[in-house]
């Protein structure tokens, strides 16, 4: 039995251009009830079980939904604002860079802190009908009917999306990515419009094999295979990996369109329950004792449907699970 993990990176770690500098929160100094006066009146109240740099977030967010802080308003700096305050730079850096995170700021290097006008509602757009679909075989009938009756998803006019892990286009650094796209045109000229390396460009499979080495996975950028996402990696591990009616052991709920690949693959999934700490190792000890899966499709970090990272010990009962579980 063979176990891979789904591993999304988290949001914070972005490339350095394009985020704003994370710095741990401090607890507030000795000194009680300090007045925050500029940009607006409030205070800091080291009583409170709320941290510092979280009262400075709340009184700013309140003073913009106020209008007592208008879009292009400038924030003090976070050696001024300490200083006034008596409290760590730290603190105030974390206090700007939540309110970045909510899109109530704009903040980057070199850059003054501004109050950043509202983000303008995603316009409703006219439903495109859907192609007609004719599956190729049973398998593939079985997964697209499956799909199907998956929940609708929300309208383009919801305010929020938790179904997908798509980037929200009102957020995005355009003219950052333009910038950059002209630069890789600038050195690599025509080069870049035709077929690239089958297993993806060189320069990025040795970053991630850099990458890995420093968090204790040492390969080689020729054992890297750079795909097109994360349904492409699955597709190909799937291939090499089982054989039609098979079972997959997934946890319950899991990433929604893994099913109807597996169906396509003529897989049989198998759910085994999620708790607060992740998978259920009982669950999956029991699930193993009566079936013999060729696959458990697990994410131990940022987990989707719940988001949550998997402590250490339930992510390593899951591989001694797995590795004690033989091969069909």
């Amino acid at each position: 039995m063979f176990l891979f993990t789904l591993t999304p990176h988290p949001p914070d770690r972005a490339s350095p251009a394009l985020r704003a500098p994370r710095l741990p929160p401090l607890a507030c100094p000795s000194k009680v009830h300090r007045t925050f006066e500029p940009p607006g009146a409030g205070s800091l109240d080291d009583a409170s079980p709320v941290p510092c740099y979280r009262q400075l977030v709340d009184q700013v967010q309140a003073a913009v939904a106020t209008g007592a802080l208008r879009p292009g308003d400038r924030l003090p700096s976070t050696r001024d604002l300490a200083t006034r305050l008596g409290v760590h730079r730290g603190t105030v850096a974390q206090a700007w860079q939540m309110l970045w995170s909510l899109g109530v700021v704009d903040l980057g290097p070199g850059r003054v802190p501004r109050i950043r006008a509202a983000i303008p509602p995603v316009p409703p757009s006219s439903p495109v009908p859907a192609a007609p679909v004719i599956p190729s075989s049973p398998a593939a009938r079985e997964a697209l009917v499956a799909w199907r009756a998956l929940p609708s998803r929300p309208t383009p006019t919801d305010p929020l999306r938790f179904d997908a892990l798509g980037l929200d286009p009102r957020l995005f650094p355009v003219d950052t990515f333009r910038s950059c796209v002209a630069d890789a045109l600038r050195r690599k000229g025509s080069a870049l419009l035709g077929y690239g390396d089958d297993a993806g460009h060189p320069a990025l499979r040795a970053a991630i094999a850099t990458r890995m080495k420093q968090r204790g996975v040492s390969r080689s950028a020729d054992e890297i295979l750079v795909t097109h996402g994360a349904q492409q990696a699955l597709d190909l591990l799937l291939r090499l990996w089982t054989t039609p009616g098979q079972e997959v052991v997934v946890e319950s709920p899991t990433y929604d369109q893994v099913l109807p690949l597996l169906r396509i693959h003529g897989l049989r999934p198998v759910g085994v329950p999620m708790t607060p700490e992740g998978l259920d190792l009982d669950a999956l000890e029991a699930t193993l004792n009566v079936t013999s899966p060729a696959l458990l499709y697990t994410m131990p970090t940022f987990q989707n449907r719940r988001g949550r990272a998997r402590p250490g010990p339930t992510v390593s009962g899951s591989w001694r699970c797995a590795r004690a579980t033989p091969c069909r």
